[in-house]
């Protein structure tokens, strides 16, 4: 556990006691992220009841309390805040899976998976600032518990172990290993932990925070956070795809986030009960786009005379890769030349742009079993056949179900950029004068009797 790092920072540890948290999953990630944005350790308890049990005879100095709302602990955080009160505790208290509470005294927070948030009110509460934390003395080496790397195959960091009093590299960044070769080291060396340079602890813990989210079953979550949970790992999926390619860890993973995206559009039966779950989730504009385009991919296949299950598959399928090489929201609003030629993307990311189209049909054709035509709606997703770079005109070598795509991206990125004010109609009636031909009247017929 982190817990054991403490050993080496004890005198300016901060405590945080954490609360009735079923899963270890989610008490290892908030005891990484404690440990190295705030510089606290975490004492979980299974209950309130233990936790005012703990608090009743501990001496230790209780900095911060963290409470996983549940619906049946609800009343017990009165009990909480009546025995804080009556110990004279004033210990701050942030509970994290509701946005509201009846405690005035309490900081809630919606979402267990906010990490950004949870370090952010944590360090207030404790009162640690950047500039606290910027003084603080941190070895040149950061020690990461060894249990955190069962989560991982490949470091994508350099990964040192410690041999006397000199730190040796253990691990290249594209090293792979597998759980028994980490067993194995573990029995060797006996060691509670693996070190990263102290310079690159903060992405390593990022990246490893990824990994632990991939790893927490959908069972486990609200709505919000599954919705939270698959935007963390679409971004680490697209960093192995690109890596590693298809194996049957990344196909495990856009299986999942498939399905995430596909359940939510079923369970949405209008646009705007679709946008008020996702407006509400601070989910990445990479995202919430690809969940858009699921929905109305869906909608129009359910209403096309030739629509049918096996192509709302492909299209849904579509939606989820087509943009899976990019790695920037700013990336991924780029939808023509002239918004490339004045972004102010890099040179290297602007290929990236170009590329996206051709790089993600290329995965896809490695994908097992991939819907038939899959991977030609993706390269020519932005009407080129070739995939590289952007059109104003659509050729007659595009087809169909490119067609129906490239008409529903336009509209979901428009809902996107305008929700809520987003006026169906005046955007149907500009995307007719913009594709007067036969061939997109019918799909945008549909678009435009959408259920909003």
């Amino acid at each position: 556990m982190v817990n054991n790092v403490n050993s080496l920072y004890t005198s300016i540890m901060h405590n945080t006691l954490i609360v009735d948290n079923s899963s270890p999953e989610i008490e290892r990630l908030y005891s990484l992220n404690l440990f190295t944005w705030v510089n606290s350790r975490l004492i979980p308890k299974d209950s309130i009841d233990q936790a005012i049990d703990y608090l009743e005879i501990t001496k230790d100095d209780i900095d911060l309390i963290i409470v996983r709302y549940k619906e049946n602990n609800s009343s017990q955080l009165k009990t909480l805040k009546e025995k804080l009160d009556e110990q004279g505790v004033k210990s701050p208290v942030l509970v994290v899976g509701t946005k509201s509470g009846e405690i005035a005294d309490f900081t809630y927070i919606e979402s267990i998976l906010d990490i950004k948030d949870i370090v952010k009110y944590s360090a207030i509460m404790l009162k640690t600032t950047a500039a606290s934390m910027a003084h603080l003395k941190v070895p040149d080496y950061f020690p990461i518990p060894v249990e955190f790397f069962s989560y991982i195959t490949s470091p994508t960091f350099k990964i040192f172990k410690k041999s006397g009093e000199d730190f040796v590299l253990h691990l290249e960044s594209d090293d792979e290993y597998t759980l028994r070769e980490l067993d194995d080291f573990l029995k060797d060396y006996d060691t509670p932990y693996l070190y990263v340079l102290s310079d690159q602890r903060l992405h390593f813990v990022s990246y490893l925070s990824q990994e632990i989210v991939n790893q927490i079953s959908f069972r486990e979550l609200s709505d919000n956070d599954k919705i939270t949970a698959a935007d963390m790992t679409q971004f680490l999926l697209s960093k192995k795809l690109k890596k590693m390619g298809i194996t049957p860890q990344t196909l495990k993973m856009a299986k999942r986030n498939m399905e995430v995206m596909i359940t939510d559009s079923k369970m949405s039966p209008t646009v705007n009960s679709l946008m008020k779950k996702l407006m509400s989730n601070k989910a990445s504009y990479l995202f919430k786009h690809s969940q858009v385009l699921v929905y109305l991919c869906m909608h129009i296949m359910d209403h096309i005379e030739w629509g049918n299950e096996e192509q709302k598959k492909t299209l849904s399928f579509v939606a989820f890769f087509h943009d899976v090489m990019l790695e920037t929201d700013d990336q991924a609003r780029i939808h023509s030349q002239q918004e490339l030629d004045e972004s102010r993307l890099t040179p290297v990311e602007k290929k990236l742009v170009l590329e996206h189209a051709q790089k993600a049909a290329e995965i896809v054709q490695k994908y097992p079993k991939a819907p038939m035509g899959a991977d030609t709606i993706i390269r020519q997703h932005h009407g080129i056949p070739h995939g590289i770079g952007f059109s104003e005109y659509y050729s007659g070598k595009i087809s169909p179900m490119t067609i129906v795509f490239i008409l529903a991206e336009e509209l979901a990125d428009d809902i996107l950029r305008t929700s809520p004010e987003f006026n169906i109609k005046a955007k149907i009636r500009k995307m007719r004068d913009k594709y007067p031909t036969q061939r997109f009247k019918k799909i945008l017929d549909i678009l435009d009797e959408i259920p909003m």
